[in-house]
């Protein structure tokens, strides 16, 4: 049986805005007070992946493909933001921002679809960190562009250096 979008959007509320986020990231998402942007990143990362999380269910999309989306959203914008124009530099950004509604979503179909598996774990794992890795590299090729001061090649260099036992 699918679930209700009601339903869905209950538990991913109730998922997001419990105790884990404060104790594994620091982060209240329902203190508006003090934490103004997650307060209200939360909230609309939660209201688009209940919708995506709906129709996905509904059309079939399995949760690796959510999570494939999530990679290539990332890596599109990224490519926009190092190699575009500065107008397109808004589109970029607003792609890597999106990017995580789907990242919000994979877990949930994979649990409302009886989905989960290692290979989804792992590719979630490694999308997270292929996607900041992409960003980082992004704002790097964009300084580069923009001031041809090559300094910011040697330090995107040197960046996949440190990183490169993460991967």
């Amino acid at each position: 049986m699918k679930p209700k979008f009601n339903q869905i959007r209950a538990e991913n509320y109730r998922y997001h805005s419990s105790s884990l986020m404060l104790s594994k990231f620091g982060l209240d998402p329902n203190d508006w007070k003090n934490q103004p942007y997650t307060f209200f990143k939360s909230r609309f990362y939660i209201e688009a992946s209940s919708a995506v999380i709906y129709l996905f269910l509904r059309i079939g999309v399995s949760a690796n493909t959510t999570t494939i989306l999530y990679l290539l959203f990332g890596f599109l914008g990224c490519l926009i933001i190092a190699f575009g124009a500065t107008p397109l530099l808004y589109l970029g950004l607003l792609l890597v921002f999106v990017k995580s509604v789907f990242d919000w979503a994979d877990g949930p179909i994979a649990r409302w679809g009886q989905q989960e598996s290692l290979k989804g774990h792992i590719l979630d794992l490694y999308g997270a960190r292929f996607n900041s890795l992409c960003f980082v590299s992004s704002l790097g090729l964009y300084s580069y562009e923009s001031t041809d001061d090559v300094f910011f090649l040697y330090s995107l260099i040197g960046y996949g250096f440190a990183c490169s036992n993460i991967m």
